[in-house]
């Protein structure tokens, strides 16, 4: 059944067409639609006239089911004076003979192989430029269709018009653009979205156009697919509104519900159009928090729906790899990152989520297919559930290289290179922080967090708190209450291959060399990591220390490059 809206959108397109053109109507039923498009041009129709069920539901008791409507129809068109040329048969039997067609309408299909038996008797005698009207083609309760239609616009069959509004009419307009001569193969190859390559979202495609596809998608459980083309939609509250009626219809049986759930979280996300003007989450909160506001701080990145792997950022968030990302945050946001011993890389997660364009990890141990991290919230290392190379495969602005920073080609490459906890190990420090001034562009930053390797658990090793220590070990009798201070390590002793021993004053002054310093913030020991446990026996044991060496736990760090010289300065 047609509505007054439909009739209209119909007539408008047909009114454009020159005179006495071929127009097909499949599925005329009682003919409201049939009489305003006769006197338009030279109609068609073309239907089995078989009273179905359906009819009988709509317009109880006119006909009984099975029984030809046909003499019905002919009776309303003589009745209105409209001329018509009627074809009875089924769509799957019929052939057409009557030379090209200007404008094809069909009435009205609700299932992709629905709509394929309309178009194989007729698409082929198609004018390039002819107009197809297809009811229910902007009803996206009728998704599977519309996600067919969508096939065929991006593989160069059809072109949307620009004149669809669904909020107007449901009855989708499409233009000829190139029928193939296998166009049979095209229809039947293109029936299964599932079976074919997610296509690009079309420029030209309303909401309610895009929400089909992106059900069709969801169905089939192509989620990268899917949040990419939720990335391209428009934001707009009646697309929530849209999906909230059409969620229950999805098919679930091949998909995770709580898939689904976070689909429809990140869905309303999108099309709330004050979102972004609220402040960011803090992503130490919950994983979902994080989710959230990485969808938000990558509005305006193109890679942001394809990257989008929330089981990764689940698993980052559960590993503890959020705290440090939020401390720098402000310094983030819409840069290139480069992180000097980044290990794993996974604190280049959280940088992504708070809105950097780009990650690059550079450690030369690091180990791209082993499967392992240290598991911050634990204490421990433990299998992550992806290897780097397979978190580069879904997050593709993220990256992890095992390479010495000095491999990277010079040049301004990057915005902020950091150092989280790293600087102590370093036995090249100076090499690190030059190489580092070499690869950052004008103005870029450097972030580090120092662990002063004089603090009373500077060693690293057990007991790394006051609440964990045991005087049974005797490796933690030696490095009780700064016993680490002068400890001579053995061969392939930790401390002796994995800490630099540098002191605060030493590595203020090397950055001092190559930056501009805008923050150095030293901050002190807790209790538990040590503070108060000082005396002037180990003051007297080393004089060469202040208690600003015993007492600073870590040093703090945000510096500015140097501005380089141009050739002409250097000269004079």
């Amino acid at each position: 059944m047609i509505g007054e809206r439909d009739v209209n959108r119909v007539r408008h397109v047909a009114e454009a067409l020159p005179k006495n053109s071929t127009i097909v109507e499949m599925g005329p039923w009682l003919g409201v639609l049939s009489v305003e498009l006769a006197s338009l041009g030279n109609l068609h129709v073309i239907d089995n006239f078989k009273w179905t069920k359906d009819h009988n539901r709509r317009v109880p008791d006119l006909i009984e089911p099975g029984e030809s409507f046909r003499p019905l129809f002919e009776g309303i068109m003589a009745h209105c004076g409209a001329a018509v040329h009627i074809h009875e048969a089924d769509f799957a039997e019929f052939e057409w003979t009557d030379g090209e067609i200007d404008m094809l309408v069909i009435d009205s299909p609700k299932a992709a192989d629905a709509l394929m038996q309309c178009f194989l008797p007729v698409v082929k005698h198609l004018k390039p430029g002819a107009q197809v009207m297809i009811k229910n083609g902007l009803n996206p309760q009728f998704h599977d269709m519309m996600a067919y239609v969508d096939r065929l616009v991006s593989c160069g069959v059809f072109e949307s018009s620009p004149s669809n509004q669904a909020t107007k009419s449901n009855v989708l307009s499409l233009i000829v653009k190139d029928i193939p001569a296998d166009i049979d193969e095209v229809l039947e190859k293109q029936i299964d979205a599932a079976n074919a390559p997610a296509q690009p979202a079309n420029s030209d495609a309303n909401g309610p156009y895009e929400v089909a596809q992106i059900i069709k998608l969801v169905e089939i459980g192509e989620w990268s697919d899917a949040y990419d083309r939720l990335s391209l939609l428009t934001p707009d509250p009646a697309n929530t509104q849209l999906w909230e009626r059409l969620e229950p219809t999805i098919d679930t049986r091949r998909i995770d519900p709580s898939d689904l759930g976070l689909f429809s979280e990140i869905f309303a996300i999108q099309n709330d159009t004050v979102a972004h003007l609220q402040p960011v989450a803090d992503i130490k909160k919950s994983a979902h928090l994080a989710m959230r506001a990485y969808w938000l701080n990558n509005a305006d990145k193109a890679w942001r729906g394809k990257a989008f792997a929330p089981r990764i950022i689940e698993r980052a968030f559960d590993f503890g790899y959020m705290s440090w990302p939020r401390t720098i945050q402000n310094l983030v946001k819409g840069k290139d990152i480069l992180d000097v011993g980044c290990g794993p890389g996974l604190h280049g997660i959280g940088y992504l989520i708070l809105g950097a364009n780009s990650y690059m990890g550079v450690d030369p141990i690091a180990k791209p297919d082993k499967d392992r991290a240290k598991n911050l919230t634990a204490k421990r290392k433990e299998p992550f559930g992806w290897t780097p190379r397979q978190i580069h495969q879904q997050i593709s602005p993220w990256n992890v290289t095992p390479a010495p920073l000095q491999s990277l080609d010079k040049g301004d490459g990057f915005d902020l290179a950091v150092l989280h906890n790293v600087t102590e190990h370093l036995s090249d420090l100076e090499g690190i922080f030059q190489a580092m001034a070499e690869r950052l562009r004008p103005d870029g930053k450097v972030v580090y967090n120092h662990h002063n390797f004089y603090a009373w658990n500077g060693h690293h090793l057990p007991p790394k708190t006051v609440s964990a220590i045991n005087l049974d070990d005797a490796g933690q009798r030696e490095m009780i209450d700064w016993g680490h201070v002068e400890f001579d390590p053995p061969e392939g002793h930790y401390i002796g291959r994995g800490l630099n021993r540098i002191r605060l004053d030493d590595i203020i002054e090397l950055t001092h060399k190559y930056f501009d310093v805008e923050e150095f913030d030293e901050r002190p020991s807790r209790p538990d990591t040590g503070l108060g446990r000082l005396n002037d026996k180990i003051r007297a044991r080393y004089p060469y220390l202040t208690d600003r060496d015993f007492e600073t736990q870590n040093l703090f760090c945000i510096a500015r490059v140097k501005k380089k010289k141009s050739a002409k300065a250097k000269r004079a």
